[in-house]
């Protein structure tokens, strides 16, 4: 076995290739840590993250050789985990991708929230909402997507994806106003 520390990504990605079990061990450690985090943000639960992990790096694995070292490649293995977990979505949830007949009304002012919501708030606000709002907010604002290409992943309209984006915005303010309200109730 090679000397983990000094083999560089090449001979690492060629070593999976060639289906070292080593090699696979050291691609799973070295970025699992990072996939999962993107899995949390698709998942319900650490139980659901796991699973889209596991299947995303099966994937990862499977479709190594379809890596062409261009652009990083923990940013194709980011994409591939992306597109697992909207497959999962579609798979396990189909309702979640189905059209939302939304009865959600703004009556949300635009008054300033405390300046002192802390990440965790923002975090359990963006877990509150609904997988679909959750999803394309995760794609746009997290992962740095465009309105054509969410669309295009999704398999929805683009007008479709700006109305749900805003909604999402509006829903989480409101969710970060509730909690900050309870908060100062608290205090």
């Amino acid at each position: 076995m090679a000397n983990l520390k000094s083999i560089d990504e090449s001979s690492l990605i060629s070593n999976c290739l060639h289906n070292k079990e080593w090699a696979q061990k050291e691609l799973y450690d070295k970025y699992n840590a990072d996939l999962y985090i993107i899995c949390r943000r698709y998942a319900t639960d650490s139980n659901e993250a796991k699973d889209i992990l596991q299947e995303g790096f099966i994937r990862i694995f499977t479709n190594l050789k379809q890596y062409r070292g261009e652009g990083s490649l923990v940013g194709w293995m980011k994409r591939v985990v992306i597109t697992t977990a909207l497959n999962y979505i579609k798979k396990h949830r189909k309702e979640i991708l189905k059209e939302i007949d939304s009865t959600y009304e703004s009556h949300t002012s635009t008054e300033n929230i405390e300046a002192c919501i802390n990440h965790k708030e923002i975090v359990q606000a963006f877990m509150q909402l609904p997988y679909q709002y959750r999803t394309i907010l995760g794609l746009f604002i997290i992962e740095g997507y465009t309105h054509k290409e969410i669309a295009s992943l999704l398999k929805i309209e683009e007008n479709n994806c700006r109305s749900k984006l805003h909604r999402g915005k509006l829903l989480l303010q409101k969710i970060l106003t509730n909690q900050n309200t309870a908060i100062a109730v608290l205090k």
